[in-house]
């Protein structure tokens, strides 16, 4: 949702876990400077990444089908006016920041209701993500 490809499980890079009596394990990624949504002037993303703006989308997980999300996608929706709300309403936010990060959650929102482009994005990050080593980058 709001482009953070600058973490990595493997070696738990700007991500801690979680335990959880519900849910067992949840990874829960920090430090979003470099995030799409953040888009601070000096992020870029990591060198083995097939993009090249931290504001372009990539997901960093093994090849799931679309389905696979569903519940995911789910709950997304279920929360779209209170996730929107957050950032209309921060004051921390001037009116131009507030105004790209609604586009940029909402652009997000497009994609995963769009079931060709949520494939598509599903379908490129999957050719990347198999073809990775078992460790982070460097």
């Amino acid at each position: 949702m709001i482009g953070n490809t600058d973490w990595w499980i493997h070696t738990r890079h700007n991500v801690d876990l979680v335990q959880t009596t519900h849910f067992g394990l949840i990874p829960v990624p920090y430090d979003f400077d470099y995030s799409g949504i953040i888009n601070t002037p000096y992020a870029t993303p990591a060198n083995n990444l097939p993009i090249s703006q931290v504001k372009t989308r990539f997901i960093k997980n093994y090849c799931h089908n679309a389905e696979a999300y569903s519940d995911a996608i789910d709950r997304f929706n279920q929360q779209k006016t209170a996730i929107l709300t957050i950032f209309e309403e921060a004051e921390v936010l001037d009116k131009k920041h507030k105004k790209s990060s609604v586009k940029y959650i909402e652009d997000f929102y497009e994609i995963i209701n769009d079931p060709v482009q949520f494939g598509r994005y599903l379908d490129e990050s999957c050719e990347f993500v198999n073809t990775i080593p078992n460790e982070a980058p460097k």
